[in-house]
Order: structure tokens, then C-alpha cells, then sequence
């Protein structure tokens, strides 16, 4: 089983490590792809509906909350979740499992891989032709997908008098760790769709997208619109 201390230890040096990868890539290629992408203009093309939104925001709402209280006490101060917080965790965390699955629902089609997909990671055809969300954006979806679908399995699982002592601390321990991999796979993905493709947060609310944004980055997407307004 695995020791809170080590466990601070490998949340630390992880998150620390994927904040300096993110550093480097943004310093080798990511900061041209940024400039070489547009800067502006109105939302202008509706890309989230008004249910998506709310499932979206509110998925990533209670995923910060359990990444809070579960980090938190271990690796800040180097103690276990426990009192009002773990009650939080808890509860957030029943919410957590709804919102995600409804995302999940909301979401699959969109994100199913598909031949182009292959184009947008190669770069091959001397393009990187994506549809509404890219090969990155679906593999992180079906990654946070499934560890959040782990992670709510095991916390069922420990609620039900199924389990010794040892069990119980198995299945903490694989709960914790595939929450920090979450957390993880989140930055990177928050760091390309925010930072490097010139995504909004304002985006998220309203669902709009600028038509540029959306040449640029999605041009299929973008080709199958304008041919469905052009009908």
C-alpha cells in the first residue's frame, strides 16, 4: 500500500514535472503555433449547446472542488481527508458522477476518432484538418473519462461492507491516484485548448466561437457549417 508521504512526494514532483514539460513545449513550439493562429474577432459560430454547457462547467466545477479536498490536506499539510472536508468530498463527489455522465453522453459522438484524426496528430497532407474537437481534445476526453469513471466506482466500492482493511486502503489508493492523473491530463489539456489554439474561457459560457478561430483550428468543422448555411 502506498504511504501518504509517498503519495505527497509523487503528487508533488508530478504536478512540478508537468508544469516544466508544459513550460518547454510552450518555449519550443507551442508559443509559434500561438502567433501563427488568429487573435480576435466576435463568437460568431455555436459550437456547445445550452445543455452541454451546463454539464461541462459543472463537471469541471466539482472536479476542482474533489482535486481540492482530496489534494489538499495530503500533500499542503500532510494530512489524511478527514471531517467536514471528507463530508464535502463525498458529496461533491456524487454530483461529480452525475455531471460526468452526462457529459459523457452529451459528448461521445463528438468526440469519436475518426480518420482525419490521424491527419490532425501527423500533420500529414501538409494540413492539420480537425472537426469540432481535435485528436488531443478526444484523447483527453476518453482518458478523463475513464480514470473519472474509475475514480467513482472506487469510491462507491469503499462505501460497501465488501472490503477488509487491506481493500479499503486498495482502493484509496487507486482513487487517489487516478484522481492526480485527472488532475494531470487537465492541465495539459487546459494548457493546448486555452494557451496554444488561443481558446476562451468566455467560450465555455457561451458556447460561440469566432469563425477565424474555427478556420484555423477546425477547419472541418468549419467547412461542414458554412456548407450547411450555404444550403
Amino acid at each position: 500500500m502506498m504511504s501518504d508521504a509517498a503519495f505527497r512526494i509523487l503528487s508533488i514532483v508530478s504536478i512540478a514535472a508537468t508544469i516544466v514539460c508544459i513550460a518547454i513545449h510552450f518555449a519550443c513550439c507551442g508559443r509559434k503555433r500561438r502567433a501563427a493562429g488568429p487573435s480576435g474577432g466576435a463568437a460568431d459560430m455555436q459550437r456547445l449547446g445550452g445543455l452541454t454547457r451546463l454539464a461541462v462547467i459543472g463537471t469541471v466545477l466539482t472536479g476542482l472542488v474533489l482535486a481540492v479536498t482530496g489534494l489538499a490536506p495530503t500533500v499542503v499539510f500532510g494530512e489524511r481527508l478527514e471531517g467536514y472536508l471528507l463530508m464535502c468530498h463525498v458529496g461533491c463527489g456524487g454530483a461529480f458522477a452525475v455531471l460526468l455522465a452526462l457529459t459523457a453522453a452529451l459528448l461521445a459522438d463528438d468526440c469519436r476518432f475518426r480518420r482525419h484524426d490521424a491527419k490532425c496528430c501527423t500533420g500529414e497532407g501538409g494540413g492539420r484538418p480537425s472537426g469540432k474537437f481535435d485528436a488531443g481534445q478526444k484523447a483527453a476526453f476518453w482518458l478523463l473519462l475513464a480514470l473519472g469513471l474509475v475514480v467513482v466506482l472506487t469510491m462507491v466500492l469503499s462505501m460497501l461492507p465488501i472490503f477488509g482493511p487491506d481493500g479499503l486502503e486498495l482502493m484509496r489508493d487507486i482513487h487517489r491516484c487516478c484522481g492526480l492523473l485527472m488532475l494531470l491530463i487537465a492541465l495539459v489539456h487546459c494548457y493546448q485548448t486555452m494557451t496554444v489554439c488561443r481558446g476562451r474561457w468566455s467560450s465555455l459560457l457561451s458556447g460561440k466561437v469566432n469563425s477565424d478561430w474555427a478556420r484555423h483550428y477546425r477547419s472541418l468543422w468549419w467547412q461542414a457549417v458554412r456548407g450547411e448555411e450555404g444550403k
